[in-house]
């Protein structure tokens, strides 16, 4: 977020304005995503402030979580990349899972099909926090769309909660 505040002080006349700031960390962040699965995304009034954006990250030598993301999907997307990944990973768990974007779950996807879809996934959908990043909340379905015959286990003991701190959420998200 500072990076896209600094942007905006910078090359915006809307300076000090957090709603830009916002607006310009979004674009960022979808930008990135939709670039990875559909080849390209603009948005005019936001495109000069991301090409600014990404000279800072360039002049600093410097990437981003979604400079991450899209580096490990175009990487994966090589077979001998991916079999030399996979060949060292038996199983793997995502924690938060609520908390995906697409892009990442294609990222766990090319994996998973390479080690016979031996994912462990845990999170809550009512828990999604991270909708900034582009996470998906149905994320779920989405994985049992793909994977039909995946098991699903409920937790019903909250062990980090009291009974009636859990009574309360429940009757908030109901």
């Amino acid at each position: 977020l500072k990076l896209c505040r600094d942007v905006v002080n910078a090359h915006s006349r809307d300076r000090r304005d957090l709603d830009v700031v916002l607006a310009l960390r979004d674009y960022v962040n979808k930008k990135k995503l939709r670039l990875a699965k559909h080849g390209v995304f603009c948005d005019p009034t936001h495109e000069y402030l991301f090409e600014q954006y990404q000279a800072v990250l360039a002049a600093n030598n410097s990437i981003d979580f979604g400079d991450v993301l899209l580096r490990a999907y175009d990487a994966l997307q090589k077979p001998e990349v991916r079999a030399s990944v996979c060949a060292a990973i038996w199983h793997v768990l995502v924690d938060e899972f609520q908390d995906l974007n697409e892009l990442q779950l294609e990222i766990l996807m090319c994996i998973a099909a390479k080690i016979d879809s031996r994912i462990t996934c845990v999170g809550d959908p009512q828990q999604a926090i991270y909708g900034f990043r582009n996470a998906v909340p149905q994320i779920f379905q989405v994985l049992l769309q793909r994977y039909p015959s995946t098991q699903q286990l409920a937790l019903r003991v909250n062990y980090r909660s009291t009974h009636r701190i859990v009574q309360g959420c429940s009757r908030l998200v109901a």
